[in-house]
C-alpha cells in the first residue's frame, strides 16, 4: 500500500466501542455513583477537553482525507461516506451520565432518551457532513438503533441541521452493518467509513474476542486515518469487562534485611 503522511498515521488512535448494549447488567440493583464502573469513562467522555480534541481531530482528518480521495476519484458511481450515529454523530453522554447518577443500566430509559430527540452533535460532525454534501458526496447514517426509533432519530438529525437525512439515508438495525454497507456499495463508491466501534468498519470486528480485534487492527493498520476514521468512546464497549494485566510492584525488603548501600553523592558542578 502506498505510504501516507505521518499526520494521517497518528491522527486518530482512540478508544473504539460497540452499540449501547455493552452496558453492565443492572440485576444487582442501583449502585452509588461513586462505585459505578462507568463513572470515570463517562466523565472523560462528557467533560474532558481531550475528548473534544479527539473528536475534532477525527473530523479534521476525515475532511482532508475526503478531499484527497475526491481528487483521485474515478468512475461514474457517486462517492459516498458511511457513518455510525451514537458517539460518532450524536452524543449520548447525557443519557450515560443519568445512568451513573441514577443507578440504572442500558436499556432502561434508552427508548425515552431516543424519543426525546435531544442528543447533541459530536463536535466537528456537522461541519464535515456539510462539507461532504457540498462536494456532492452521498451520506449514509448506518446505526444499530432499533428500527422503531427511525422517526425520532431522523427528527434529532434534522433538528441539528444535518444534510441528506431521510428514510433512505438513515439505515437502522435489521440486516447486519456489513449487509447494509454492501448494499450501499452496489450503487455508490464508499470513500470513508466513520465510527466509534470497529464493527462500523469491517465485519471481522463483529462478535469476536478482544485479542482477535487487536490483531485485526494491526493487520488493517494502514486503513486507520485513511479510509477508517475512529472517534473516541470511553463509556461502553466489549472492553469494559476485560481482564487487566497489571505490573507487579517489587516486594518490600524484610525487616531484618540490611539496607541498600547508597550511591556516592554526585560531585557538585564547578
Amino acid at each position: 500500500m502506498t505510504p501516507y503522511p505521518t499526520w494521517l498515521a497518528t491522527a486518530v488512535l482512540v478508544i473504539a466501542a460497540a452499540v449501547p448494549s455493552a452496558y453492565a447488567d443492572d440485576s444487582t440493583g442501583p449502585r452509588p455513583a461513586a462505585h459505578n464502573p462507568h463513572l470515570m469513562g463517562d466523565r472523560y467522555q462528557q467533560a474532558s477537553a481531550e475528548v473534544r480534541a479527539l473528536q475534532l481531530q477525527a473530523y479534521n482528518v476525515a475532511t482532508r482525507r475526503l478531499d484527497q480521495l475526491l481528487a483521485d476519484h474515478q468512475g461514474s458511481r457517486q462517492p459516498a461516506v458511511v457513518l455510525d450515529l451514537d458517539e460518532t454523530v450524536l452524543d449520548n453522554s447525557p443519557y450515560e451520565a443519568a445512568s451513573v447518577l441514577d443507578g440504572f443500566s442500558f436499556p432502561k430509559h434508552w427508548d425515552e432518551w431516543v424519543d426525546a430527540a435531544e442528543a447533541p452533535l459530536i463536535p466537528g460532525a456537522r461541519a464535515f457532513l456539510r462539507h461532504a454534501d457540498a462536494r456532492g458526496v452521498a451520506i449514509f447514517y448506518v446505526s444499530n438503533r432499533s428500527a422503531k426509533q427511525e422517526a425520532a432519530t431522523i427528527a434529532n438529525l434534522k433538528r441539528d441541521g444535518l444534510p441528506q437525512v431521510s428514510t433512505q439515508s438513515v439505515q437502522l438495525k435489521g440486516p447486519s452493518k456489513k449487509q447494509r454497507r454492501d448494499a450501499i456499495a452496489q450503487h455508490y463508491d464508499i470513500l470513508l467509513l466513520v465510527g466509534d466501534t470497529l464493527h462500523d468498519f469491517d465485519a471481522e470486528f463483529a462478535g469476536t474476542s478482544l485479542a482477535s480485534q487487536r490483531a485485526a487492527v494491526m493487520r488493517m493498520r494502514h486503513a486507520f486515518g485513511n479510509r477508517f476514521i475512529v472517534l473516541p468512546n470511553a463509556s461502553y464497549g466489549n472492553w469494559t469487562k476485560a481482564t487487566l494485566h497489571a505490573w507487579q510492584p517489587p516486594a518490600k525488603p524484610a525487616a531484618n534485611t540490611a539496607p541498600r548501600k547508597q550511591a556516592p553523592a554526585p560531585h557538585a558542578a564547578n
